[in-house]
């Protein structure tokens, strides 16, 4: 949908639906040209460098939301922002960025059009709501880069300057307090760089302000953007913006059912893919276009049951001018009596993580697996879905400090018992997982699963994506690096070495087993190799080396 001109005097002094969302498109496009700058951030030199792709998602899950809607009303464009920018937010910056959205779009609420004062009283709701997303704020981050905008624009209201100079005067205040988060936070002082979701946060209001005054074309902004950043297909609140058609769900019955396998065989067949349950009973939801495929590649692994097939158009069609509420209450989810795809269940757990290996060894343990990790963290959607497809009480391994802020969002959209066990990483994850009963209270399996991955040691070893100088000596981009606690502790040129400096590191005479998680730069094949390495150095420990698959991580490393 094209964008209309704006009138030359809205543009001044007031601002309406259309000029908001073409403001958006602005920030959206710059945001996504400089995505990978923004990655590049990363205070430590470890490929998990993803705010830019995080904001780039976030942001545009929120244009896409507007793009059809009839009511073009700045107080209802807002709130389709928000809406889609929560539901499609990734990683911390992702979160915090929607919620900003969210309060922009209170303080719009019911408006059809806006003044600048409005406009930057609802700013400061904004940055309200993002400071709420956290439970700990800390300055020198995205939030305080928001904070000092928002009062460069109330600053500005109040003296009557047009929308143009308005946003100037925002750039200006949030270039300040982006340059000062250097000082403000010793990682970002000894890296040398400033604060990487702050910096997102500024190239947004720079795409603004280039959008006003017509530096960008946002015309056609997916064919200017196109190849910027990756579209996952992501479903959008609006019924002409279905990538797939048919809600497809149903139960497989049969013995030996391969969970993994059948992900696999139907990924290229839609999205919002569900699959778990047990060898004997299965549970698949699918958006997809093809049902009858769907339907034929599962029926080869046992019998169909409670199939039910919606078309999602239809039901968009008819709920045409929903709210936030309705996008909560979507019919996304299965019937709430539902036959349990494991009797006597009373508690669920849904961990996030990314490799063959890792899927199959929380599938073991009685997980349903969220695909996600470092470099592509699942959106708040992905954790709403999967709750809505249990029954039960529900605990959440985000295992990934840049995932647990979407874990905490999503369980406040179902009505459903759900936490969010903050694993840091996958061995805590597994360490929890490994602790779950499935038919134990809540309260019981939280209290046990935390005590213990608080006592697991977490290692890892990857490769910098970089040069930077840490701990007082040099790592160059490429070399292995290895972490102990989320903390580099070791570097070199083979990942075996480093392994072997990690494991000195991590290992006392006390602990009695170690566990290593070999990734898919390794390969499956070296998993003994791996195996009779570590039992040479360590023949009095319990040594376990499995398969995880996982990219980037060379080995994962869990002491206990």
């Amino acid at each position: 949908m094209g964008i209309e001109p704006a009138d030359k005097g809205i543009s001044e002094k007031i601002i309406d639906g259309m000029l908001f969302r073409k403001m958006l498109v602005g920030g959206y496009i710059n945001l996504a040209e400089k995505a990978e700058e923004i990655n590049k951030l990363n205070v430590f030199p470890v490929p998990d460098g993803d705010t830019g792709t995080n904001m780039s998602l976030t942001l545009g899950a929120a244009v896409k939301g507007m793009d059809h809607s009839r009511d073009t009303g700045i107080g209802r464009m807002t709130d389709l922002a928000a809406a889609n920018a929560l539901m499609g937010a990734r990683g911390n910056s992702g979160v915090i960025l929607s919620q900003f959205l969210r309060g922009v779009a209170r303080g719009l609420s019911g408006k059809e059009k806006a003044g600048l004062l409005e406009l930057a009283k609802a700013f400061q709701y904004g940055v309200v709501m993002a400071y709420r997303a956290v439970s700990r704020p800390v300055e020198g981050t995205i939030l305080t880069v928001a904070r000092e905008m928002a009062r460069g624009a109330r600053k500005a209201s109040r003296e009557g300057l047009p929308l143009t100079a308005l946003l100037e005067v925002v750039v200006e205040s949030g270039k300040k307090a982006l340059e000062r988060t250097t000082m403000q936070l010793p990682a970002l002082r000894e890296a040398g760089v400033v604060d990487a979701g702050g910096y997102g946060f500024l190239v947004i209001m720079e795409g603004c302000l280039k959008a006003l005054k017509g530096e960008i074309d946002t015309q056609n902004y997916e064919e200017i953007n196109k190849g910027s950043i990756k579209d996952d297909g992501g479903q959008i609140f609006s019924p002409d913006y279905l990538t797939f058609n048919y809600c497809t769900e149903f139960f497989i019955k049969g013995t030996g059912i391969h969970i993994a396998k059948i992900k696999k065989e139907l990924e290229a067949l839609g999205d919002s893919l569900i699959v778990v349950g047990d060898p004997n009973l299965v549970k698949v939801h699918i958006h997809t276009n093809h049902p009858g495929e769907v339907l034929e590649i599962c029926l080869k692994r046992g019998s169909l049951h409670k199939i039910k097939i919606d078309n999602m158009v239809d039901q968009h069609r008819n709920a045409f001018g929903f709210n936030e509420k309705d996008l909560l209450e979507e019919e996304n989810g299965f019937e709430k009596e539902q036959e349990l795809h494991n009797e006597g269940v009373r508690t669920n757990v849904i961990a996030v993580c990314n490799g063959a290996g890792l899927e199959e060894i929380f599938n073991s343990l009685g997980c349903v697996v969220i695909n996600g990790g470092p470099t592509m963290n699942p959106q708040v959607r992905d954790f709403v879905e999967a709750m809505r497809n249990l029954e039960g009480d529900i605990i959440i391994l985000p295992n990934d400090k840049n995932i647990r802020l979407a874990a905490e969002q999503a369980v406040q959209l179902v009505n459903k018992r759900a936490v969010v066990l903050p694993t840091e990483d996958i061995p805590q994850g597994i360490t929890a997982a490994a602790a779950y009963k499935s038919t134990e209270s809540l309260e019981k399996n939280l209290e046990v699963m935390k005590a213990q991955y608080k006592e697991v040691k977490s290692g890892g070893v990857t490769y910098a994506v970089r040069d930077t100088f840490l701990l007082g000596k040099k790592i160059c981009k490429n070399d292995i690096i290895g972490l102990i606690g989320g903390q580099i502790a070791a570097s070199g040129k083979e990942p075996n070495d480093v392994l072997k400096e990690v494991l000195r590191k991590m290992v006392d005479k006390k602990d009695e087993i170690i566990t290593v998680f070999c990734g898919e730069m390794v390969g499956e094949e070296n998993v003994a190799k791996i195996k009779d390495l570590i039992e040479k150095e360590y023949p009095d420990k319990e040594v376990e080396v499995l398969y995880g698959g996982q990219p980037l991580y060379y080995y994962l490393v869990a002491v206990e």
